[in-house]
């Protein structure tokens, strides 16, 4: 018994659609011996006018900005990371930029003094399009070498660069020649400073002494410290 095949014709009646595309189905019966050859439906394009009609009733609807940009990451502990813009495409320039979110914008500059974090981007541009960068920008952390500067004979004293008031870490001074000259245990963020003298209390000879804070939870931060006459 040969089956029966029948075409049936629907109209998809998708809301986002300009035009209505016709489908069809393919309804078979219990036995079947061979399916016929449908051609592919043409569809047509959508019409322009009705195109134009909706991009005037919400001109962002193209609005996906492309963002190009370089990351310079944080020193451990500061607020020094930048998120460089090198161009912005997707939409009319000039573009406005936020971290925040999507009402907050600043001009499309180099985002900086930036900490280590993951951050959004929502570009805006000049029809006051706003979208969100599909991309998170991560800004990592380095070990950064600061150098300072102290005068221990005008009683200046040095500002222990802790990262938090209540710290606990081991501050170590070393000579230029690799001599330990001064070791500090610094407890709930105490002493805050240095008055550049040795440990028994001697006066260090002028020159750059490196030092090493390290956390109770390993982390170190690294640098240099002159003493000036």
């Amino acid at each position: 018994m040969n089956e029966e095949i029948n075409l049936e014709k629907s109209v998809n009646k998708n809301p986002q659609l300009l035009e209505p595309i016709e489908l069809y189905a393919i309804k078979k019966s219990t036995e079947i011996t061979q399916l016929p050859i449908i051609n592919p439906i043409k569809v047509e394009s959508h019409d322009k006018t009705k195109l134009n009609e909706e991009l005037h009733k919400n001109p962002c609807i193209n609005f996906l900005p492309q963002l190009e940009f370089e990351v310079s990451d944080a020193c451990w502990g500061k607020s020094n990371g930048e998120i460089a813009i090198q161009s912005i495409s997707g939409g009319d320039a000039p573009y406005l930029v936020s971290l925040q979110d999507s009402t907050d914008f600043q001009s499309a500059s180099n985002l900086n003094l930036l900490r280590a974090g993951t951050y959004r981007v929502w570009l805006k541009d000049q029809k006051g399009c706003v979208a969100l960068f599909p991309q998170e920008i991560e800004v990592d952390e380095k070990h950064c070498t600061t150098e300072y500067s102290i005068k221990p004979n005008f009683n200046e004293k040095w500002t222990i660069p802790l990262k938090s008031s209540n710290s606990n870490a081991q501050l170590t001074i070393i000579s230029f020649k690799g001599q330990v000259v001064e070791q500090i245990s610094i407890r709930n963020g105490l002493p805050k400073t240095w008055n550049g003298r040795a440990k028994n209390g001697a006066d260090l000879p002028m020159g750059s002494y490196s030092f090493i804070l390290k956390y109770s939870d390993g982390t170190m931060e690294q640098g240099s410290i002159s003493i000036v006459k």
